[in-house]
């Protein structure tokens, strides 16, 4: 989603609490401006939404994604912050557009930016931000494994295991809203696709459905992996596909490729 603040140095600069503020809140100064402007925004992303809702498609709606990070405009916020625009575009979208087609999801980061919070206040604890059970469906977390940039490989232990449990303590169902190996989005991994299920099988047998992006670590075209790694991880008797064949040689768009995962009951 756009910055709807214009002044903004870069559209990925975190904003400033007092900015922040002016898109919920039309009382602060020039809220109004900027509130209109956010609207305009919410209104362009309603008009596609209600042509799915039109046709009964439901959507997993991922909006502020890893909130607890530093590189998205309304990232480095104040939890109450945070919630409170959450709020506020759920309540837009729900209450004066009638979209009841959504499934919210809620997604920090799970590194987060604890060293470099862009407000006073601002948290990397990816439950910290957590909009409420009534204005969520979903949790997850977006995490990378593997590289020097990423987490490393989940063992007894780890922390990723201990931001897992926090997580699915919020009692909703929890999945992995991006997920694969490597250092970023754009690199190759030394890790095969099929060793994605059996770290999930292993350390985070709660998840429901898991999101691969489609780039250098994605199952399309992650160096390390192979038709057969790939056909091994969507074969998985714990995967549920479409049942369809996959052609590995025809990369998905737009640049994500979602994998449900069955809920052990």
């Amino acid at each position: 989603m756009p910055n709807p603040a214009a002044t903004a140095t870069s559209p990925g600069q975190p904003l400033p609490s007092a900015t922040f503020e002016q898109i919920y809140d039309p009382a602060t100064s020039n809220g109004v401006t900027i509130q209109n402007t956010f609207d305009g925004y919410l209104n362009d992303i309603a008009a596609g939404l209600q042509m799915l809702q039109s046709d009964n498609i439901p959507v997993l709606f991922r909006p502020f994604l890893e909130g607890n990070g530093n590189w998205f405009w309304w990232d480095g916020q104040t939890p109450n912050d945070f919630r409170a625009l959450w709020r506020y575009t759920y309540n837009y979208l729900t209450s004066q557009k009638g979209l009841h087609n959504l499934l919210w999801v809620y997604s920090p980061n799970c590194n987060g930016s604890a060293s470099a919070p862009a407000n006073p206040g601002a948290t990397a604890d990816p439950a910290a931000e957590y909009p409420g059970d009534a204005f969520t469906d979903i949790v997850g977390l977006d995490c990378y494994f593997g590289g020097t940039d990423a987490n490393p490989l989940p063992t007894p232990g780890s922390a990723i295991l201990s931001q897992y449990e926090e997580m699915t303590l919020l009692g909703k169902p929890f999945a992995f809203t991006e997920i694969g190996f490597g250092t970023n989005n754009d690199t190759t991994t030394a890790y095969p696709d099929s060793a994605l299920i059996d770290m999930i099988r292993t350390y985070f047998a709660g998840t429901v459905y898991f999101l691969c992006w489609n780039a250098g670590n994605g199952p399309v075209t992650n160096a390390a992996g192979s038709a057969t790694a790939t056909s091994t991880l969507f074969k998985d008797p714990w995967v549920i596909n479409q049942g369809s064949q996959i052609d590995l040689s025809d990369p998905v768009n737009p640049s994500a490729l979602g994998v449900a995962v069955r809920i052990r009951g």
